[in-house]
């Protein structure tokens, strides 16, 4: 690979904002290090940018059902595919590039946590009721996984998403039916929720 330099934007058109974030960083005399890639930028890759490689950050494919735990203060993307994401409250997210939207680039690098790590691949713990966990250590968020019929004791504050089939949601004397891409808000009082059909869903939670 050969060493990107300012001014190289044009090879890599399809990563605008992030050649933005690397040429702002090489002009303020950020460090260059070698590794087996060439010279990278931190954890940001300054050999040709329309191959983001994995000097910069593990690359994980994700199957179907699995997830990943991103901490705070640590910089991610999707590159492709379709995804369920939960975060906690935060008034500090802030962009990295691979965007036309405005990038903070002091406050990004007081923020970011650029020690080296492999990413924290987390898969479902299935529970006997058809409800799985996927266990995290974040407190203020938990996310679970409905495969078929179920009832959740105690299900709000939280939300719903249906991502297959049809579901039907039941609270009380009230009923709803969900299908792909719909979701619902679920209230913290009104007793037990009973789901079924034979969709499949996730639900975002607060930890019990």
């Amino acid at each position: 690979m050969s060493e990107f330099r300012p001014g190289d934007a044009e090879e890599a058109v399809a990563f605008g904002g992030f050649v933005q974030v690397v040429e702002d960083l090489l002009a303020v005399g950020f460090p260059l290090a070698e590794c087996g890639h060439g010279r990278v930028l931190s954890c940001v890759v300054c050999a040709p940018v329309r191959q983001v490689s994995s000097a910069w950050a593990p690359v994980p494919t994700l199957a179907p059902g699995q997830a990943l735990f991103a901490r705070p203060r640590t910089l991610h993307a999707y590159l492709r595919g379709t995804g369920v994401e939960i975060m906690a409250n935060s008034d500090n997210v802030l962009r990295g590039g691979l965007t036309a939207k405005h990038i903070d680039l002091a406050e990004l690098l007081a923020v970011t946590d650029f020690t080296p790590s492999t990413a924290e691949l987390v898969r479902a713990v299935e529970g006997a009721n058809g409800e799985d966990l996927y266990p995290t250590p974040a407190a203020q968020f938990q996310l679970t996984r409905i495969r078929r019929g179920v009832e959740i004791n105690a299900p709000g504050p939280g939300a719903l998403l249906c991502v297959e089939g049809e579901l039907t949601g039941e609270r009380g004397s009230a009923r709803e039916t969900p299908r792909r891409g719909e979701a619902l808000f679920i209230r913290a009082a009104g007793g037990p929720l009973r789901v079924g059909g034979t969709g499949l869903a996730f639900r975002a939670a607060v930890p019990s």
